[in-house]
Formats: structure tokens, C-alpha cells, sequence
């Protein structure tokens, strides 16, 4: 007999939770950090699973209500981002995530090994329609549901349970291997092509007059107020937001992910202008939010050579691979990540508007263009 559990407050999630976990996004200690910080415009369902009372599997479900959002983006321009995100609100005003639209990957759910693929979307499915159902009893009506970034395999056995669901393709994940002939940054460099150890060259000597230190938690809390506001001009010339995250978040994620979370400021002078965070998973180190001035960044490429950074962070941790999102896509080609396929299901509660949920795909994530860079020699 399979049943389940909804929680809304991670103080609450049984230590049991952890026993099937190999993915700190679905840790209890990483959800605790977010249900202590989470952007105002956020609500966190975690559910256990259970066969006979014994626990076999977890799952994250997070309500956005884009009403709420305080920017969705200044990158496009004035008028035509007023009308996207005027018909944004009104066609998908809160949407049910199964996982978390705060990260790239799947962070949605695991489960025990020997559980079927079909009792774990039937299980999924279930717990699915019991938290719409809460929610739309308070007065919350679900525009939209949608399960994201999963390989394409994965998201077509989702689709045998949810047929009704369009699949839709997003911006590539830029990930980055690291070689095994890589023992330190010099080994990096020297496997790059001459046309990019040149881009690397003029990026560090943009940097000559910059300080780079790891910041402790107590360093966190005490420039929480800069940090805030170096995250928002990043947060403010985006192309699209969800959310924002608030000001204490960096702080929380340092106090209960202690040495899992990495957070590295940049001085000039003595004044942060920058700061970068990285969370390690397992042998994977996943790039998580990061802010810069914006004036400053342009003069000393700083956003670049916090990509090299990573890299080389991330090489002397002896990590095999790095996450490094779904943005600016071209620049971390230039570093050596490799685009990989993202897909995702998504459904309207109109059925008119989900007949037509493709066009409006290219409407509000239209394709970016750009070029892979290949900055190794071989």
C-alpha cells in the first residue's frame, strides 16, 4: 500500500528524509536553508512517500505566484517588456513546479531503487493533485503545471504519465568536465588554444588591482546588505525573473550548508564589487547565484574571470564536472563548457491556451542566438 505525506515547513521533515539522498538540492539541511530564506513570492511542498509506512521516496514541489514578482526583467525594451509581462500575469499568474525553478537540473524528486517507474509517477501525480487542490481551496487557481529540466528520456517517461502535457525544449545546460589529465589550473591553460589563452591572459590582467577572499558566515551576514544589492543589478538587466530572492539568503544557505556552500567576494580598494557562490554535489559543483557591479564588471571582465574561478575552484576540489546554468550561454562555451538538452512538460488549465502552449513558448522564451565556442586544442 503506497501512501504520502505534504509538508509545508522543511523544520518538520523526519531525518528519514536523508536516507535516500544523493543530491544536496533534496537534502533537508539545503531546504531547510531556502524555508528560512525564501523569495516572498514562494511557496515549498515537501512530500514524503511510503510503502507499508516505510519510506521509499521524497519530491519538492514549489508554487510561484508571478503576480507577486517584483521585476520580471529589464533586458528587453520599455514597451515591449510592459506587454510580456502584462500577459504574462494575467495567462500564468501561479504556477506549480514539481522541483525547483531556482535551479538548473533535476532537483524534483528521487526515489528507492526498487520502486517502478510507473508507482513513481502514479505516486508523483497523486501528491500533485492533492497539493492543487489545497492550494485552490485557499484561493490560489493554478494557471499552469510544469515539471522541469530532465533529459530527454526521462522527460518523455514523464509524458507516458502525463500525456496531456506539452513538452517543451529550454536554453542548453552549460556543463563543464573536468579532464583527468587536469591536476591544477595549469593544466587548464596549458590544453587551451593560443586564441584563448590570449582571452584568458587579457581577462587576469583586467584584474591586477582586484582582491578575491572566501567569505565566512560571519563575513556573509556582514556585507549582506552589498551583497543584496550587487544580486539586484544582475537580478534587474535580466532578460526574465520569477523571483527575487531575499536579503538574508545567502546568510541562511551559509548556515546550514556550511562547507557545502562556497561564497567568494571581490574587492577593489577595499570595496566588494562583485561576489560569487558555488554549492558543492556530491563530484559535481553547481554554480548558484552570483552579483556584480555593473559598470565595473565591463571594465575588468569580471563576470569572465569569475567563470575561470570556477574552473579552477573546481579542478583543485577534484570535482568531475561543473554546472554552470542556462545563461550567457556563448561566454561559458569560451571557458569549455558543453551545451546539454534541457526539456520539460508544462500544461495550462485553459485548454484553448494549452493548444496553442508552443506559440506562446517562442513568445515568452524565445531561442537565443549565439556560437559554441571550442577553446581547447584537441
Amino acid at each position: 500500500m503506497y501512501s504520502f505525506k505534504i509538508l509545508k515547513d522543511a523544520e518538520n521533515i523526519p531525518n528519514a528524509w536523508d536516507d535516500i539522498n544523493h543530491n544536496v538540492f533534496l537534502s533537508k539541511r539545503y531546504l531547510t536553508a531556502l524555508h528560512h530564506s525564501l523569495p516572498n513570492n514562494m511557496l515549498l511542498f515537501y512530500v514524503s512517500f511510503f510503502e507499508n509506512d516505510v519510506f521509499i521516496g521524497k519530491a519538492l514541489f514549489q508554487c510561484i505566484s508571478i503576480y507577486k514578482t517584483q521585476t520580471l526583467g529589464n533586458k528587453e525594451h520599455c514597451v515591449k517588456r510592459k506587454l510580456k509581462n502584462i500577459a504574462l500575469k494575467k495567462l500564468c499568474g501561479n504556477v506549480l513546479f514539481l522541483g525547483n525553478n531556482m535551479l538548473t537540473g533535476q532537483n524534483a524528486f528521487i526515489f528507492d531503487a526498487q520502486v517502478s517507474k510507473e508507482k513513481q509517477l502514479n505516486c508523483l501525480s497523486k501528491a500533485q493533485n492533492q497539493i492543487k487542490n489545497e492550494l485552490e481551496q485557499k484561493g490560489m487557481i493554478m494557471h499552469l503545471h510544469s515539471f522541469k529540466d530532465f533529459d530527454y528520456n526521462n522527460v518523455m517517461l514523464l509524458k507516458s504519465a502525463f500525456e496531456d502535457y506539452y513538452v517543451f525544449n529550454t536554453q542548453p545546460n552549460m556543463v563543464f568536465t573536468v579532464r583527468d589529465n587536469w591536476h591544477t589550473f595549469d593544466d587548464y591553460i596549458k590544453d587551451l588554444s593560443k586564441k584563448y589563452r590570449l582571452q584568458f591572459n587579457r581577462a587576469r590582467n583586467k584584474m591586477h588591482d582586484v582582491t578575491k577572499k572566501k567569505l565566512s558566515l560571519e563575513d556573509i551576514k556582514n556585507n549582506e546588505a552589498k551583497i543584496n544589492e550587487l544580486y539586484l543589478q544582475v537580478v534587474e538587466n535580466a532578460s526574465f525573473n520569477t523571483f527575487i530572492l531575499p536579503k538574508n539568503h545567502f546568510h541562511q544557505m551559509k548556515k546550514y550548508l556550511g562547507e557545502e556552500l562556497f561564497v567568494y567576494g571581490y574587492f577593489h580598494h577595499g570595496q566588494m564589487v562583485g561576489f560569487s557562490t558555488l554549492i558543492k554535489n556530491s563530484q559535481t559543483m553547481d554554480t548558484y547565484f552570483l552579483g556584480y557591479d555593473a559598470p565595473f564588471q565591463k571594465t575588468h571582465l569580471l563576470y569572465l574571470n569569475m567563470l575561470y574561478d570556477m574552473v579552477a575552484f573546481s579542478i583543485n576540489q577534484k570535482i568531475e564536472k561543473v554546472v554552470f546554468g542556462r545563461t550567457a550561454m556563448e561566454i561559458k562555451s569560451s571557458i569549455g563548457a558543453i551545451p546539454q538538452e534541457t526539456y520539460g512538460l508544462v500544461k495550462h488549465k485553459t485548454a484553448l491556451l494549452q493548444n496553442k502552449m508552443d506559440k506562446l513558448f517562442k513568445y515568452f522564451d524565445p531561442k537565443v542566438s549565439w556560437i559554441e565556442r571550442h577553446p581547447f586544442k584537441n
